[in-house]
């Protein structure tokens, strides 16, 4: 019988780390309106933080805004002046450009 609580604790502990293994491979493989979505999911003080601010993503320099009322991830690329919805990774829907142009700030 111990040895069978032993092999179960090993499982249980293999389990633990291939969990642990698979949310720090999503965490650096994630793009800034993931990682955004993963704290609005997770709540408190962590969300109160992404909710209703425009976070940078320094590496695109694209902005993301989770708007709370609505629930919507807003995109601004200042390159091009232009606000997206953010649906998914790879798909954003296009919704207006600046008539000033190119701006940092939407």
């Amino acid at each position: 019988e111990e040895g069978e609580s032993s092999e179960e604790e090993d499982e249980e502990d293999d389990e633990d780390e291939a969990e642990a293994a698979s949310k720090m491979a999503f965490l650096n493989e994630a793009s800034t309106p993931e990682l955004i979505k993963q704290a609005i999911s997770i709540g408190g003080t962590i969300a109160d933080g992404v909710r209703d601010k425009w976070i940078l993503d320094k590496v695109t320099q694209l902005q993301f805004r989770y708007v709370s009322e609505s629930r919507t991830t807003y995109c601004w690329n200042g390159d091009q002046g232009c606000m997206y919805i953010w649906r998914e990774r790879g798909k954003m829907t296009f919704l207006w450009s600046a008539p000033e142009g190119p701006s940092k700030t939407p």
